[in-house]
């Protein structure tokens, strides 16, 4: 079911199967599974808004901020590896 529902609404995109399996694998119920399957995001836009959405109504709200703006910035992709040190540096 999970596999068919995601396969459906991914239109080919593995980004978006991958962003999805992330919500997916906190869930811990079936009942659970089949609730978030019922209201996935129909597209990766919807699913990168709704992340953003998540980050802000957070209590990291300012940290999620301040790394999206790194990486949006950023010359080049950042790794995880990279990411993780910009948390340490405090610009005030």
């Amino acid at each position: 079911e999970i596999q068919t529902t995601l396969m459906e609404k991914a239109d080919g995109g593995f980004r978006y199967i991958d962003c999805q399996l992330q919500i997916l694998k906190d869930s811990a119920s079936t009942r659970r599974i089949r609730k978030v399957l019922n209201k996935l995001p129909s597209n990766l836009e919807e699913t990168y808004s709704e992340a953003i959405e998540r980050c802000e109504n957070s209590d990291y709200s300012d940290e999620a901020q301040y790394i999206l703006s790194w990486v949006l910035y950023a010359f080049e992709p950042l790794y995880m590896r990279q990411v993780a040190p910009i948390l340490s540096i405090d610009l005030e």
